[in-house]
């Protein structure tokens, strides 16, 4: 399912909050007040084994040659779902260009040489999986041989609301890698028993039976309707990885629907299964869920459907 709460308590009551996680002790090549580091690349990266980590909104500056070092390699981590965007820059007549794998090896495409600054972007589809992304930074053949180059790495990202009183966030937007904002989830319904046990200094009490009901939306299109829900309902307590959590079920449903030139396609994707949250932070340890997608089209063209899951953990 194309929604999933990010689990960390803000400690802020009713403030937005936008998610950025960074290099650790990057070298840097760039400083201005107001501006942005760039940082550079970190040898040995030439093999998608020893890619160098990098980060959402981080800026790598690097150079290959067809000689001596033909490929760079990166690897960023995507939630599901979480779109990317590659930008490659490169002086006139230089040959590089990018190419981009996930996990499984599936390969997304590969830049142009002969611009001096092409985009990749990975939609929330080619990301439904999330996990490691390799980028490899190539040398062409050109005269040149390859050369220097800059490359960005921005991804998709939440905005999010957090109510010490519900106990959990309150609204939600979503924003692609291009700064798109892709849906809104507010919360319709709650029940939280111990709303007097926290404020925005400490962490909410979950009790069994609590639950957040969430409506979400996306920017209205000709032609095009949406509508879906997400429940978390609060069932236990557990011990994950040695920390002791709130066992909570998920469920969920969205519905898309298409009216095209008289055809109309139904999509519906539905979401069940369980996630732990740490009672101290309430960030997301554990989560074992199952997602199926169903297609309907008018016409007497038929139907599919798909199922797949996905369990882990995430400290």
């Amino acid at each position: 399912m194309r929604y999933a709460i990010v689990a960390l308590l803000l400690l802020a009551a009713l403030q937005p909050m936008m998610t950025q996680t960074t290099l650790d002790e990057p070298v840097v090549w760039m400083s201005e007040t107001g501006g942005v580091d760039v940082i550079g690349e970190v040898e040995p990266n030439n093999a998608n084994t020893s890619g160098q980590e990098v980060y959402p909104g981080d800026v790598v500056r690097g150079a290959v040659d067809m000689w001596d070092d033909k490929h760079d390699w990166y690897s960023v981590w995507l939630e599901p779902g979480q779109t990317l965007l590659l930008t490659l820059s490169h002086a006139s007549g230089d040959g590089v260009s990018m190419s981009v794998w996930d996990e499984e090896n599936t390969h997304y495409g590969t830049s142009n040489p002969g611009k001096t600054r092409d985009t990749m972007f990975l939609n929330e589809e080619q990301t439904n999986v999330g996990g490691a992304y390799s980028v490899s930074v190539n040398a062409t053949m050109t005269e040149a041989g390859g050369g220097a180059y800059v490359l960005e790495i921005d991804a998709g990202y939440n905005v999010e609301w957090y109510s010490p009183s519900a106990g959990w966030y309150i609204a939600a937007d979503t924003y692609d890698a291009k700064g798109n904002i892709m849906y809104t989830s507010e919360l319709s319904s709650y029940q939280f028993a111990n709303a007097a046990s926290t404020d925005d200094q400490s962490a909410p009490v979950w009790t069994n039976g609590d639950f957040w009901n969430f409506s979400i939306s996306m920017p209205s299109m000709l032609g095009m309707t949406y509508d879906e829900y997400h429940q978390m309902t609060v069932t236990g307590v557990d011990t994950v990885s040695g920390k002791e959590c709130y066992r909570v079920s998920i469920t969920g449903k969205a519905t898309l629907e298409m009216d095209l030139m008289g055809m109309t396609t139904t999509t519906i994707d539905e979401e069940t299964g369980e996630a732990c949250f740490a009672k101290d932070t309430l960030s997301l340890v554990h989560e074992n869920l199952t997602h199926t997608s169903s297609m309907e089209m008018s016409g007497g063209f038929g139907s599919m459907s798909e199922t797949s899951g996905r369990e882990g953990c995430t400290d």
